[in-house]
């Protein structure tokens, strides 16, 4: 299913991996020094694995006869495309279901097959097998986060913690078979799985219900799980799935007095028009919450921070009884001129596509749990306090 998104165009991606772990990659005519793995445009009336299947053929030459599809992504990713370069028809940028196929031939017939494909020469000059890292670097700058989360994914499919998740893979599921499939291939419930402690026992999962993201990725799951303790007892089995989180304290030095930022924003679920907390947002299907914490920052109030000036505050479980969720916590410390500052004072930010409108407001950080009530805000406060003591 195509998510419905008119400012992005849909459109699917294909990584293709050989028996020694090699990606194929083509380096693209247009822009010289910069690979990428193949991707291309779904047509009207077309499935997002009919598209695969054809644009595998139009640009790489592989067939069913070489490949086999392992993998499909269960999230869209959407990438958008800077200002100052190209648009796609009119759009933003792209929104893409990816699909991992494993090449099964002789790697050098790859070149070949490559070469006399339809559409290889229209979109590469030329092309390689190449590990991860002499690959990315390669990658044009505003595709790599995109990059780094289909990475995750893949390595989620083949990476050691599949044998930490067998010992929980003999219980039966219940539910619609979409949702079920939606739920099994999440990176949430890949997480979730992973750190349950082995002495529960899972006999049955049923998956009550699902919320998709907007680009038609898992936002939510309502389960109710048969378990049981070491003992032989059953424990309460209600989950609600929603993933982890990154919530950051900002801390602005500015003419020697310390500020922080808090965000408004309506919180429906709890009956509160506004509330007041630090910048947070979901992981949404990547395990990089340090880039989780960047992003949500440069989202909610339009600053930005590196990975460098950022302090590791840990993490907590919000709500133990019925969610998943660990909120990872972290400070960033920024200087501001008072002009700066003053900017920030009522700025309107947020994810348009997340129906997200969000008001900044700038407040003294020894004032933070005067005015807010958020457990992640005054966690992360607590914290950053008993560092810098």
């Amino acid at each position: 299913m195509t998510p419905i998104n008119n400012a992005f165009r849909p459109c699917v991606g294909l990584v293709v991996i050989n028996g020694e772990g090699l990606f194929w990659t083509g380096e693209r005519l247009s822009f010289k020094g910069s690979w990428q793995w193949p991707q291309g445009g779904i047509d009207p009336g077309e499935t997002p694995r009919e598209a695969a299947w054809r644009e595998l053929k139009e640009e790489t030459g592989l067939s069913e006869n070489e490949v086999e599809l392992t993998a499909e992504c269960p999230f869209w990713l959407t990438y958008e495309v800077p200002r100052n370069k190209p648009t796609f028809f009119g759009y933003r940028g792209q929104t893409q279901k990816w699909f991992l196929f494993r090449y099964k031939s002789d790697p050098e017939a790859a070149e070949n097959l490559a070469k006399a494909s339809e559409d290889f020469d229209k979109e590469f000059s030329a092309f390689e097998w190449r590990k991860w890292e002499d690959f990315y670097p390669y990658v044009v700058g505003f595709k790599q986060p995109l990059y780094v989360r289909i990475k995750e994914w893949i390595d989620s499919l083949t990476g050691n913690d599949l044998e930490e998740e067998s010992s929980f893979d003999s219980f039966t599921w219940k539910g619609r078979k979409e949702d079920i499939e939606m739920v099994r291939t999440s990176l949430q419930y890949k997480n979730w799985i992973r750190r349950m402690d082995q002495r529960f026992s899972i006999k049955e999962i049923t998956v009550q219900a699902v919320d998709r993201r907007h680009n038609g990725g898992l936002l939510f799951a309502k389960l109710f799980v048969q378990a049981f303790d070491q003992d032989g007892r059953q424990v309460p089995g209600a989950v609600l799935m929603r993933g982890d989180a990154s919530a950051v304290l900002i801390i602005i030095r500015c003419e020697g007095e310390k500020y922080t930022v808090i965000v408004r924003q309506p919180r429906f679920a709890a009956g509160l028009y506004e509330t007041k907390e630090i910048p947070a947002g979901m992981l949404d299907d990547s395990t990089d919450k340090l880039m989780t914490a960047v992003r949500e920052v440069k989202e909610e109030t339009g600053l930005e921070i590196t990975k460098e000036n950022v302090i590791d505050l840990g993490g907590f479980f919000p709500t133990y009884g019925i969610s998943d969720e660990i909120i990872f916590l972290f400070a960033a410390e920024i200087d501001l001129t008072k002009e700066e500052l003053d900017s920030l004072k009522g700025r309107i930010c947020g994810c348009p596509d997340e129906n997200e409108k969000i008001r900044v407001e700038i407040i003294p950080l020894r004032s933070l749990s005067e005015v807010t009530d958020d457990p992640k805000s005054l966690m992360a406060y607590w914290r950053y306090l008993s560092k810098n003591r």
